[in-house]
């Protein structure tokens, strides 16, 4: 993603639109009402979200969603932080683009949600109905790779709560 970040501001892109790879049923509808938004400038990000089937979504509700919870609640009534499908003006992907803690793997999608409501750019999600993709299958069974989502992910929610002094929320936490 950040490569492509980069190529697309180098040819003098104004929106930067990313879409999960592995998507079935992805319609040109949905890059409209991703992209919308942000030429007219009524966001400078928006996200996609969908109807998840009962048993997908396990990452954003085991870890990232609490997560978010706890250290940003600013961001967690986000219904998909993770999600893959996001259009943002090439302004806050220059911006982000100078950080020097932009993660590879599972945790971007979630960064790149911490980091640009941190630095106060306006976020909006779009629903996009129902999404069906490749991963969700091999994710069922594939447990070690769901793990190691989880893991980056985590990891990424809790650098970012240390670099925002958040880390203390965990105080507030009752088990």
């Amino acid at each position: 993603m950040r490569d492509g970040a980069k190529e697309a501001i180098k040819r003098g892109a104004e929106q930067i639109l990313f879409l999960d790879a592995d998507i079935i049923n992805l319609t040109p509808e949905w890059v409209d009402l991703l992209a919308e938004p942000v030429i007219e400038k009524a966001c400078d990000m928006s996200r996609g979200y969908y109807r998840r089937a009962e048993y997908d979504g396990a990452v954003t509700k085991l870890v990232a969603k609490p997560l978010s919870g706890v250290f940003f609640p600013e961001i967690s009534h986000f219904n998909q932080p993770l999600s893959g499908e996001i259009c943002a003006t090439a302004e806050l992907f220059t911006t982000l683009l100078k950080s020097r803690d932009w993660p590879d793997g599972w945790g971007v999608d979630i960064w790149l949600l911490i980091e640009s409501a941190m630095r106060d750019y306006q976020i909006t999600e779009i629903y996009l109905g129902t999404k069906v993709h490749t991963s969700r299958q091999e994710y069922l069974v594939d447990v070690i790779r769901l793990s190691k989502m989880a893991e980056q992910v985590s990891l990424t929610a809790f650098k970012e709560a240390i670099k925002y002094k958040r880390i203390g929320n965990l105080k507030k936490v009752h088990l």
